[in-house]
């Protein structure tokens, strides 16, 4: 089934639906991954670029000064759209170099204090996890924050992901 049923057509014939001269279009794409946005061409790059990224689900606008490979690839340089920005902290996840840790710090850079949610991932596969409660969050400033574990007074390893929105 098309998603259209038929032609585009503006409601003045003698006008153009999209007029590429004045930046109607900045540039979109569709990719699997964050590492697959990273590697567009830079011939195709433009401030503003919109990229859906199907693992994540997610729509990101580019925000940054240039579009240089450094900068591209920077997360701060990357909005989610559709509402407020959030950020996805992992944590000594299983199959890496560091055990699990007591304390995270976690540098969001959203500008503001957000809410954190913690999930403790289970198992060797980083998918599975149950929702942790009980931890304390210190924000620093706007951009960092601080997450200790304590259980019984006593500090708790924890390895995971933080959501933070």
């Amino acid at each position: 089934m098309p998603i259209f049923p038929g032609p585009v057509k503006h409601n003045n014939p003698n006008a153009p639906i999209v007029k590429l001269d004045e930046n109607q279009i900045k540039g979109a794409g569709i990719f699997a991954n964050i590492s697959a946005r990273n590697l567009l061409a830079s011939s195709v790059r433009v401030i503003g670029y919109t990229a859906y990224v199907t693992s994540e689900n997610k729509l990101y606008v580019y925000r940054g000064a240039d579009i240089e490979d450094t900068t591209w690839e920077l997360v701060t340089n990357w909005a989610v759209a559709g509402g407020s920005d959030s950020y996805e902290h992992t944590d000594n996840l299983y199959g890496g170099s560091q055990g699990a840790s007591a304390q995270w710090t976690v540098n969001h850079n959203l500008n503001r204090y957000p809410s954190v949610d913690v999930v403790e991932t289970i198992g060797s596969d980083n998918t599975t996890g149950e929702k942790l409660e009980g931890f304390s969050v210190v924000y620093n400033d706007a951009n960092t924050l601080i997450i200790s574990f304590k259980a019984g007074g006593a500090d708790i390893a924890v390895q995971g992901r933080a959501y933070i929105n």
